[in-house]
């Protein structure tokens, strides 16, 4: 749209919002051509190749990486490559990055899970919202355990709760407890003293293992899945018949 300023003669020249998606398109097209990419992402055996400013401006992860000096950091073929850890999975860091470029998601229902953990880790807040509401919002009594557990909808006051009322609500706990069977098992070995035997509940080893795992989720982005894979070895002393609400350490056997 060309308009002439009256106050000072000038020519203004605005694209309409029509022509700044077409650009973002062929911005997406340089991308996938991999024309003038200066970032790769490593996700497991794959490769994502960018353009670090589009990450930057849609992802404050992004931004921070790229603006941190990152021991996953190297060059490969002229560019930058950053070996993203663990927690991501290639198809939702994909779906994420082409919706950085498009500013358009569409999500196949088995995948919005993988999207909405992914969203969280990238601090894309609009898509995280909502996948989110998507997830709590189809909700059944095979998935409601499930959907309770990810990290990012158990840290959400107003997402739990309605999660919480929505399994309050099942009549038929049978489906409930099916799914239960299904959930992560992390294999833990308790070392303890004989004097403390009778002070350490399964509640409180419980309570104990899940803030181990909530910590290293969170701080050390480690997966369940990877959790699994060894036995723990859980460390626990009582002081005064408490039981301490501490690890020592969880170590591999």
């Amino acid at each position: 749209m060309v308009t002439e300023g009256k106050m000072n003669p000038k020519l203004v020249i605005e694209d309409l919002p029509d022509v700044l998606h077409q650009r973002m398109d062929q911005l997406n097209m340089l991308r996938k051509s991999r024309h003038f990419c200066d970032v790769v992402l490593q996700v497991g055996n794959s490769e994502i190749h960018a353009h670090r400013a589009v990450l930057a401006c849609a992802s404050p992860y992004f931004f921070e990486l790229f603006n941190s000096e990152d021991e996953r950091k190297s060059a490969h073929e002229g560019k930058l490559l950053y070996k993203m850890n663990s927690g991501f999975e290639r198809e939702s860091v994909e779906q994420l990055v082409n919706y950085a470029y498009t500013g358009r998601l569409e999500v196949p229902e088995p995948m919005v899970k993988a999207v909405f953990i992914a969203a969280k880790r990238l601090k894309l807040e609009s898509v995280a919202q909502a996948s989110g509401e998507y997830l709590v919002n189809h909700l059944t009594p095979e998935s409601c355990l499930a959907v309770r557990a990810i990290n990012g909808i158990a840290s959400n006051k107003e997402l739990v709760a309605r999660v919480d009322e929505y399994i309050q609500q099942l009549k038929d706990l049978v489906q409930v407890t099916q799914d239960a069977l299904t959930l992560p098992r992390l294999q833990v070995t308790v070392v303890h003293r004989n004097q403390d035997e009778a002070a350490i509940t399964g509640r409180a080893l419980c309570s104990l293992v899940m803030d181990w795992v909530r910590k290293q989720m969170e701080e050390e982005e480690m997966l369940l899945d990877s959790m699994k894979e060894k036995v723990r070895k859980c460390f626990v002393i009582v002081y005064f018949s408490i039981l301490e609400t501490y690890l020592l350490q969880l170590h591999d056997i």
